[in-house]
């Protein structure tokens, strides 16, 4: 072992120690500081420190932890006294803390892992055009976007094997009416305002379209849209699956099984009995009963 005070070399000396450890202990320095070993930097350069404090290994600058490893396995990086297996902390200005990773065939482009301003998550590669944010307020996931506008928000194609949707029944499409629908309510093309839709209100009606989706319990489980052309709205029309359907049972009680058609009544759909008429004019097929007056029918969507 040996053992060195201090130990001062004129500029361009060097000193060679041979030992089998070197041990550093604190003479003057309480508890808990530890063994310290300081190195100066050049001229306006910070000088290093390596030394022992508490349980912790430090290494420090400037009065400031650069990196800390406790003796339970916790690392800090830019963080003192870390309470995780790592835990990283921003310097200054920066929002967060920050990982960047870099590749040689990439030129000296980045991509990296950043702890937003707002305490949003992000991660991004090397082209701004790829990222992925996983915002801290409501918990939403964007990929492609750094500003998500639902749970989970794609900007681009995505890909699955299987898709199993548990929060609704029908696939709907997007529309707009210049008048106020209801769910459940049966819609027709309105001949006033091309690509919109209004009230049925014609029996064997051909110019169906479908009912407003979301009536009792039963929501829409996909919505369709495309921004900024017709093919846009805020009135989910069920093109396929099951909903809650406004039903008059006036003309004949409906069924499981009842195929359904436009009626009179505005907004309401009524059993098919004349079948020549219906052709091109079904909006699709009861699935629970109605005997009499007005109500809702769960009904299967579909075109004929």
């Amino acid at each position: 072992m040996v053992a060195v005070a201090a130990l001062s070399l004129g500029e361009g000396r060097s000193q060679t120690i041979s030992a089998d450890y070197l041990v550093v202990k604190p003479e003057t320095r309480g508890w808990p500081e530890g063994g310290e070993i300081q190195l100066q930097g050049a001229g306006a350069y910070p000088n290093w420190q390596l030394d022992v404090y508490h349980d912790r290994f430090r290494i420090h600058s400037g009065g400031e932890a650069r990196l800390e490893l406790t003796s339970t396995g916790e690392l800090g990086i830019g963080k003192s006294d870390p309470d995780a297996t790592l835990a990283v902390q921003g310097r200054g200005s920066e929002p967060g803390g920050t990982a960047w990773f870099f590749s040689p065939s990439k030129g000296n482009l980045p991509s990296h892992i950043h702890f937003g301003a707002s305490g949003d998550w992000y991660i991004r590669s090397a082209s701004t055009a790829g990222k992925i944010i996983i915002q801290d307020a409501g918990g939403r996931v964007g990929v492609g976007t750094d500003n998500p506008q639902a749970m989970l928000h794609v900007n681009g194609t995505a890909r699955v094997n299987s898709l199993e949707i548990t929060g609704g029944a029908d696939i709907a499409e997007m529309f707009t009416s210049p008048e106020t629908l209801e769910p459940g309510t049966v819609v027709v093309a309105d001949v006033e305002h091309e690509g919109q839709v209004r009230t049925a209100s014609t029996a064997y009606d051909d110019a169906v379209i479908g009912i407003v989706s979301g009536a009792g319990d039963i929501k829409p489980a996909q919505l369709l849209r495309l921004p900024g052309t017709l093919a846009d709205g805020e009135i989910p029309v069920s093109m396929g699956g099951r909903v809650w359907c406004k039903c008059d049972a006036s003309s004949g009680d409906i069924k499981p099984g009842t195929l359904l058609t436009t009626s009179a009544t505005p907004g309401h759909a009524m059993k098919a009995s004349d079948k020549a008429r219906a052709q091109g004019a079904i909006v699709g097929k009861a699935l629970t009963s109605l005997k009499e007056g007005k109500g809702l029918v769960l009904v299967w969507v579909t075109h004929q």
